[in-house]
């Protein structure tokens, strides 16, 4: 009896070779790069500006909001570390507290403004009231404008993308909230 010899055709490696480095891309991604898109509270210390988790009927308000938290998250953290290097000459050490004050003022308005749209989107998505629906629609509307003049003024092909982009998505928020508002006296 003769054996017969099995040999790994040129198709077969190449097949095997390309899932096997898919595989080691994947892992690799998942071990490393998709952290790099998580917001995380690192050391800041501080009670998170969200406890669980936001909803809300419109996309204005979502957006809106999720816009405030992350600019409360990355002050925070710029104070943060701002305050963790302070330097030790005397000047730069008063310039350098001057400047944390300001930014702490200036988290407390964005705080304050976070608070402000979490009690007005409830309210538009509980009772929305003619009053809420035309502010809201005046500064969607201003998006809206800024998107635009940018869509007009850009000029370069790899930026007009991104600008479209924005033109597109502040576009549909300010349809989305119109229709939302349509109702409302």
């Amino acid at each position: 009896m003769s054996k017969k010899k099995r040999q790994i055709t040129d198709f077969q490696f190449k097949v095997g070779l390309v899932v096997g480095t898919l595989l080691v891309v994947a892992l690799l991604y998942f071990a490393f790069i998709q952290d790099r898109f998580t917001v995380r509270e690192d050391g800041i210390g501080q009670e998170p500006l969200i406890k669980d988790h936001l909803s809300y009927e419109t996309e204005f308000c979502a957006n809106r909001l999720t816009e405030l938290a992350h600019e409360v998250h990355f002050l925070e953290k710029e104070i943060t570390s701002e305050k963790e290097m302070l330097g030790e000459e005397e000047l730069i050490q008063k310039q350098e507290e001057k400047v944390i004050t300001i930014e702490q003022w200036e988290l407390q308005e964005i705080k304050d403004e976070f608070e402000v749209y979490t009690s007005k989107c409830g309210e538009l998505d509980v009772k929305p009231t003619a009053e809420l629906c035309t502010a809201f629609l005046q500064e969607a509307k201003k998006d809206l404008d800024v998107a635009q003049r940018s869509a007009d003024q850009s000029t370069g092909l790899e930026h007009i993308e991104v600008v479209i982009k924005d033109l597109r998505n502040a576009n549909r928020i300010y349809k989305g909230l119109q229709e939302y508002c349509a109702d409302v006296e």
